[in-house]
């Protein structure tokens, strides 16, 4: 069984496939934002201790791309902020795109935690959150309720794709191959957007 999490082609035969819908969720994600008028969109990639950036593969990071390119948008070397090895260094990271590269109006963050930081780094420079600049997060986590102002975000079918995952592992124990299996997400609208 495959959780899937990146573009993956020539699987075997015998795997299952778990879709939670991370690539449909990014680019919902963008739409939303789109909708609400903003046309200058960034992403803001995971943190690393090791510096890692998400590869062109990347559910996430491939539905902005292709959603932002849909929308009629460019995505140039100053779409993303990545390779942050801590929160602090994500900070100054998000402060320096937003002081020296073109205009930002929206900011979709790859999962709660990072749009927060990027939203509370915005805000130390004066920005308005949703007036002047759009977040939304992705995960729902509990932190997307509690920061302020409260991030609109996306929300993955947690509890049936858990309940799903343990069917599929029960049918390959019992020597069946388990179908494969995709959610949708759900967007969560607070006063981020």
């Amino acid at each position: 069984m495959l959780f899937k999490h990146r573009r993956r082609e020539n699987l075997p035969d015998n795997v299952a496939v778990l879709a939670s819908g991370l690539y449909t969720g990014a680019r919902s994600c963008v739409k939303h934002l789109v909708s609400k008028g903003k046309k200058n969109i960034i992403y803001i990639d995971r943190i690393s201790r090791k510096g890692n950036r998400s590869s062109a593969d990347d559910l996430r990071l491939s539905g902005f791309v292709d959603e932002i390119r849909a929308s009629g948008f460019q995505v140039d070397e100053w779409s993303t902020v990545a390779g942050c090895h801590n929160e602090e260094e994500l900070t100054q990271a998000v402060m320096k795109r937003l002081k020296e590269g073109p205009p930002v109006d929206g900011i979709y963050g790859r999962n709660d935690m990072v749009a927060c930081i990027a939203m509370h780094a915005a805000i130390d420079l004066g920005y308005r959150v949703p007036e002047d600049i759009g977040v939304i997060g992705f995960d729902n986590t509990s932190l997307s309720r509690f920061c302020s102002p409260r991030l609109t975000t996306m929300e993955m079918q947690r509890e049936e794709i858990s309940k799903t995952a343990v069917s599929m592992i029960l049918d390959m124990v019992n020597g069946k191959k388990p179908d494969n299996a995709e959610f949708e997400t759900r967007l969560i609208e607070r006063e981020s957007t």
